[in-house]
């Protein structure tokens, strides 16, 4: 396989859509949640790869152009850069990314998510989130923080404060440790 479809096709390696890849024809057909959501990530990973690895301004424009208009109807705001190869979403809407923010690879995210900055800081003030990180849906992850790896983020937690322990179980507003 070449660099270009690896690079493409690193966030759909394990059969993450169906449990038997024979089945892959039934997204196509009815063109469900989950065949969108893989529309999405392809044209993200397309635009990276026109970006990072083999430079060109028109198709890097191409894919940017797809990949937002795709977003718009998604609710789906995530930048080149931000997240490591095999990111997995379930679920569409309101997932929301700031450009400075960096994840790490194998990061799972439920739907509806925020990461981002607190306003009052510089731009580049994000969170930065390890390896295998699980995000629950409606999370806010906001600030100049960290979050180790192996992690596991509750529904309706609000992250403030860094996480430094490996495969912490965080939930509650604001994010408390669980287990």
């Amino acid at each position: 396989m070449s660099p270009y479809r690896e690079y493409v096709n690193q966030d759909n390696l394990d059969g993450f859509y169906h449990a038997h890849e024979k089945y892959k024809w039934i997204d196509a057909v009815f063109k469900d949640e989950q065949y969108w959501i893989s529309r999405y990530l392809k044209y993200l990973r397309k635009e990276e790869w026109f970006l990072n690895r083999r430079p060109n301004r028109f198709l890097r424009f191409y894919y940017l152009r797809k990949k937002n208009i795709l977003g718009a109807k998604l609710g789906i705001l995530i930048h080149v850069n931000c997240f490591g190869p095999g990111l997995k979403i379930y679920h569409c809407g309101s997932i929301v990314a700031n450009p400075a923010t960096r994840v790490g690879s194998g990061c799972i995210i439920h739907g509806s998510c925020t990461f981002g900055n607190k306003g009052d800081s510089l731009p580049d003030c994000a969170p930065r989130i390890g390896n295998n990180v699980e995000i629950g849906v409606n999370s806010l992850i906001i600030g100049d923080i960290t979050i180790a790896d192996d992690v596991i983020i509750g529904g309706g937690s609000v992250v403030l404060h860094s996480i430094t322990d490996k495969g912490a179980v965080v939930a509650g507003n604001p994010a408390k440790r669980i287990r």
